[in-house]
């Protein structure tokens, strides 16, 4: 039941092309870059995981994993989660577990890792709260309001900021397009409802590990059906969520209330790590770099002038 690497690569690749045929001619341009990409969000110890549910205090989120199949790590953290494992949902990984995780349903069978207990995962949630509220405090590069139709956002090179009210798609795709060294962040503060045979990605030289979609506050269930699919890190800390395909990692919780977690039978959710940028160093650094390679040569000449 090990993950097969190089089938997940050539699914990721075939994904990348089917995204390049659907682009839009609805494009918009990333204005910027306004500010530096090393303000990419990092998860900290949130990251590793597939699926991770969050809670704090009083509240907790309940990770249901129907017949679906998970290609990653899964854990729920915080006091008062849940893990409920029915149909049986196969884990292609470990699951952790909260000490107070209640466990409505498992199946250890279908787990081709270890099912660890009693663990304190706080940090995990600490990081992922500072995740979303470093993303929301981004300035933003493309408002598009609420969006219902097929949108392309162009990036600008580096740290592109999204901000979106209602994201609802029926058939139509919302597609960041970019090279090496752009970063999406969308922030969403209303519904994120995805129908028919809608996808969020990137394009060109942007995958799921450049994209990281931070929902705010409470509301609505967010929904994808069959045939969507979301490309990125989804981080969502107040919202229930029922989702069906995901190419990255699902970050959700209740922090705030109490929230589910569930993935619909059929879906199949394989983990891709969110990167963090690549920032080259300064000319600074380079400059001492040359200085030390300089003095080092002079030493070793002097040192063969001298045992000559």
């Amino acid at each position: 039941m090990k993950m097969n690497r190089f089938a997940l690569g050539l699914a990721a690749f075939s994904v990348c092309a089917a995204l390049s045929a659907r682009a839009t001619a609805d494009t918009i341009t990333s204005i910027g870059p306004l500010q530096s990409v090393s303000l990419f969000p990092s998860l900290g110890a949130a990251a590793g995981y597939a699926i991770l549910g969050v809670g704090e205090g009083n509240f907790g989120d309940t990770v249901h994993l129907s017949a679906s199949t998970t290609n990653g790590n899964v854990g729920v953290a915080g006091p008062n989660g849940a893990l409920d494992q029915d149909a049986p949902g196969v884990v292609n990984g470990n699951i952790y577990l909260n000490t107070g995780t209640t466990i409505i349903e498992s199946h250890p069978g279908v787990v081709s890792g270890t099912i660890f207990t009693g663990l304190d995962l706080t940090q995990a949630v600490t990081d992922a709260k500072a995740a979303s509220s470093s993303a929301a405090a981004l300035f933003t590069t493309a408002a598009l309001g609420n969006v219902n139709g097929a949108e392309t956002v162009t990036g600008n090179g580096g740290l592109n900021v999204i901000t979106i009210g209602d994201l609802v798609l029926n058939n139509d795709d919302l597609l960041l397009s970019g090279g090496v060294g752009d970063k999406f962040v969308i922030n969403i503060t209303g519904k994120l409802d995805l129908t028919g045979n809608a996808i969020i990605g990137g394009l060109g030289g942007v995958d799921a590990s450049d994209i990281l979609i931070n929902v705010l506050g409470t509301g609505t269930t967010l929904t994808t059906h069959v045939d969507d699919m979301i490309n990125g890190t989804l981080l969502s800390l107040n919202r229930s969520i029922t989702f069906h395909g995901t190419t990255g990692a699902i970050i959700a919780g209740g922090i705030t209330v109490d929230s589910t977690t569930t993935i619909m039978s059929g879906a199949t959710i394989n983990y891709v790590a969110l990167q963090p940028p690549s920032v080259p160093l300064p000319a600074s650094v380079w400059g001492g770099f040359a200085l030390l390679g300089g003095l080092g040569l002079t030493r070793l000449r002097r040192f063969r002038s001298t045992n000559a």
